[in-house]
């Protein structure tokens, strides 16, 4: 039988003062569809557990199967009004997820069919569920993954809390088959602040009806998670006759804003592109601008072909966006990317100011920040503004992962500044150590 762990929750005022490096960032993954099957012995290189039990009356919550010499995942548990948990009374109505294990502890190895999982013995009263608690014996982050269910029409609530993190919230789930128990999965991503903290999770009903309604967890793996990697490069101020080709720098895609429109929503893009978002706020503006003349752009050129429109060009000053809160630390603009796969892409981020010393931020899950001040427009009294170019190397842990980009005011100069996204590209990066410098 597993051990079950018992949660110590600390008081808030004993924390006070105290920096958390605890975290939790979650992924809901939509209904599994009845064809897939996962690979506990892969998902679960730390630890595995599933839970496949018949019985119409409360059942022992440890599972039916483990990793071999796993311990972290506790027994389950009933939340709510009732503390038992059961498995169906038939295999009529099950879930539509199978599981495949070569390093069991019960059974070695095999392939287990829409494993039923266990549920609540109270059915049908909303905030009743199940849960259990995972330990986390190191201060690495771990892949945790939770593979739930439902039946009756039943809609779920799933939480994950670890102290001195937030707690990971989630109500999109929603059983919609009427027959089989629909599917799905919560990727976690968790990082504790001391070795054997432990990571709670339940998963409730939300809604109740006059259907037989229950929430299920059918199976758990944890692993060390995969490394995320990001860092970046200041490229200091670009003379006024630096051209960059966006075509190059931007072989996945590219963006830039210049005068001629409004708003966050770049001028052109790379012609099918989606990976960079449009530019949005930072801090307490209500607004985006662009200067209307080429008089007060910046000191930079971009030329680019497979546009979306125009399809190819040269833009000689693009102006840029800009928070239209001045004089403001904090106050600034960012984007985000999209990474859609677990490969290393290279991120040119094109910036400029106005009186403005910059603090560039890039964010992306699972690694450090990429944090630079180096920026300052240095070209007062004139009315040209400095650009510059940040260049960040990242690989997510998770594909689809978004790396998110700030750039704001740092010191108020007393003058009228501000700080300015002139363009993005990103590239895939060149394979096995090869350095490419595109200008």
């Amino acid at each position: 039988m597993k051990r079950v762990i018992t949660t110590v929750i600390i008081a808030g005022t004993l924390l006070a003062g105290i920096t958390s490096a605890a975290t939790i960032d979650g992924i809901f993954s939509g209904n599994a569809a009845a064809t897939n099957t996962y690979d506990l012995t892969t998902l679960g290189a730390v630890d595995w557990v599933y839970w496949d039990e018949t019985g119409a009356t409360s059942l022992p919550g440890d599972p039916t199967n483990e990793k071999s010499g796993g311990s972290l995942i506790s027994d389950m548990y009933g939340v709510g009004t009732s503390s038992s948990v059961r498995g169906p009374s038939s295999r009529a109505v099950f879930p539509t997820m199978s599981f495949r294990f070569t390093d069991g502890t019960a059974t070695l190895s095999g392939i287990v069919t829409n494993s039923v999982g266990m549920f609540n013995t109270t059915s049908n009263v909303e905030s009743n569920g199940v849960g259990l608690v995972i330990d986390l014996p190191t201060t690495n982050t771990y892949q945790v993954t939770i593979f739930v269910a439902g039946y009756g029409g039943v809609a779920g609530r799933f939480t994950a809390s670890l102290s001195g993190a937030a707690d990971y919230d989630n109500t999109d789930f929603q059983d919609v088959a009427g027959g089989n128990n629909d599917s799905a999965f919560y990727t976690l991503f968790v990082t504790a602040d001391a070795a054997g903290d432990d990571l709670a999770i339940e998963f409730i009903q939300v809604s109740t009806n006059s259907n037989y309604e229950i929430v299920i967890i059918n199976g758990v793996a944890v692993s060390l998670a995969p490394p995320a990697y990001l860092e970046g490069n200041f490229s200091g101020n670009a003379s006024a006759t630096g051209i960059y080709s966006l075509t190059a720098l931007g072989s996945e895609d590219w963006v830039y804003w210049h005068t001629g429109s409004s708003g966050g929503t770049p001028s052109n893009d790379k012609l099918g592109g989606s990976l960079i978002s449009d530019a949005f706020i930072v801090g307490t503006g209500t607004g985006m601008s662009r200067p209307s003349t080429s008089l007060y752009n910046t000191t930079l050129d971009f030329t680019y072909t497979e546009g979306a429109s125009p399809a190819s060009g040269t833009v000689s000053k693009p102006s840029g966006v800009y928070n239209t809160e001045p004089n403001l630390v904090g106050e600034g603009v960012g984007l985000t990317i999209n990474l859609p796969t677990d490969d290393t892409y290279i991120v040119s981020v094109f910036v400029a100011g106005y009186n403005g010393e910059g603090k560039f931020t890039a964010y992306l899950p699972g690694a450090p920040q990429y944090v630079n001040t180096e920026f300052l427009d240095g070209a007062v009294p004139s009315f040209d503004k400095d650009s510059a170019v940040y260049t960040l190397t990242a690989t997510p842990r998770t594909a689809g992962d978004d790396l998110t980009v700030e750039f704001v005011l740092n010191k108020d100069t007393a003058a009228y500044d501000y700080l300015i996204l002139v363009g993005a590209a990103v590239r895939l990066a060149p394979p096995g150590g090869t350095v490419i410098v595109v200008y």
